[in-house]
């Protein structure tokens, strides 16, 4: 009985430094404070096999199928964001050097951090940290064989159908001003 334990306890501490070396948790356990609410989305492996599995969307599948997770972290307060922005990007500086910076971006009203680590061909992790016009944070890490060609065309996708949301939006409110 006692092996049991001593193996479970050895087999958490092996792995444990897989965790700890994670940009989402260490950003979750460290910054994240009490007060400051955000929202976390974790897709692993299996849920990304599922919506290869539904979806019609080749572009989707291709992004996909070689990616072991996807990590999100999203607080839509602005000052709770901006706050978090800063933090973020301190955490990347301080915890994170094995990875480059490949695309940063600081307008006046958009900031974005991308950074890379490869480890060979097969295996990469990206972390994206952005805080967009509105003062939303997101804050995003890709893990696995990255298409970076395939996420290029499915964001300009989602990008592409959110205007067209963001459009219809605009239409039903102009509609609901001259007919309420």
């Amino acid at each position: 009985m006692m092996k049991k334990y001593a193996l479970a306890l050895f087999a958490i501490c092996l792995a444990s430094p897989i965790f700890a070396g994670d940009f989402i948790t260490r950003f979750l356990n460290q910054c994240v404070e009490g007060n400051r609410l955000v929202n976390n989305v974790n897709i692993g492996k299996t849920m990304l096999n599922k919506m290869i599995d539904i979806t019609g969307d080749e572009s989707l599948k291709t992004a996909f199928h070689d990616l072991r997770s996807i990590r999100l972290v999203t607080t839509e307060n602005p000052s709770d964001s901006k706050f978090y922005f800063e933090k973020a990007r301190d955490l990347a500086s301080a915890e994170f050097g094995d990875y480059q910076e490949v695309v940063s971006v600081n307008e006046k009203r958009n900031k974005m951090s991308v950074l890379i680590r490869e480890e060979g061909s097969d295996d990469q992790d990206i972390i994206l940290i952005l805080l967009d016009d509105n003062h939303n944070l997101t804050l995003i890490t890709l893990s696995g064989k990255i298409d970076l060609a395939s996420l290029s065309k499915l964001s300009t996708t989602l990008e592409n159908r959110k205007m067209v949301g963001e459009d219809e939006k605009t239409e039903d409110a102009e509609d609901n001003l001259k007919n309420p």
